[in-house]
């Protein structure tokens, strides 16, 4: 009997059958590669394959979701590039240092890469203080996507110029 699976990342799923792959032109070995292949599977190589992008080459695919992903034999292909964010190796640097901060729960290191992200020299101590008391509260978050997105919003009310666009587009592939 031919395997049968659900092709499946994020909210999209789709039922596909083995015939359909060997239709498609794949070969009877990539068929049941694909078919066997798990769902947290696909969706742990799309969260590698965006930090290996994001932190090694600079770019990052600021649309990501089920429809610009295409499952193949051996790796997963992010597709439709319309939307792709560059970063510079500075942003490179603060963007790690946001997500160990978003890890870690810490305000500093999450405060410190925003500010080094957006090239900020000093920000007045009120100021950053409330901001600090704005991160605090968005690493309560009950995950990191929605903790991610809560800082977005932070960043996005209170900067503007390019390097906040990147930023809010940078935020919205990672979550």
């Amino acid at each position: 009997m031919a395997p049968s699976g659900i092709w499946a990342i994020g909210a999209k799923q789709k039922r596909i059958t083995f015939k359909e792959l060997l239709e498609r032109g794949r070969s009877e070995t990539e068929a049941r590669a694909i078919l066997s292949r798990s769902t947290s599977s696909l969706k742990r190589q799309v969260r590698q394959h965006f930090l290996y992008q994001m932190f090694q080459k600079g770019i990052f695919h600021a649309d990501l979701h089920g429809s610009n992903v295409m499952v193949t034999a051996d790796p997963i292909d992010l597709i439709d590039m319309g939307l792709v964010g560059i970063l510079t190796p500075t942003q490179i640097e603060a963007a790690k240092k946001i997500v160990k901060g978003v890890l870690l729960k810490s305000v500093r290191h999450v405060r410190e890469g925003i500010d080094e992200f957006l090239q900020v020299e000093a920000r007045p101590p009120d100021e950053q203080a409330e901001m600090e008391k704005e991160i605090h509260s968005a690493l309560q978050a009950d995950n990191m996507s929605a903790s991610l997105n809560d800082i977005a919003t932070l960043v996005l009310r209170r900067a503007q110029g390019e390097a906040a666009d990147t930023f809010g587009r940078f935020i919205k592939g990672f979550s």
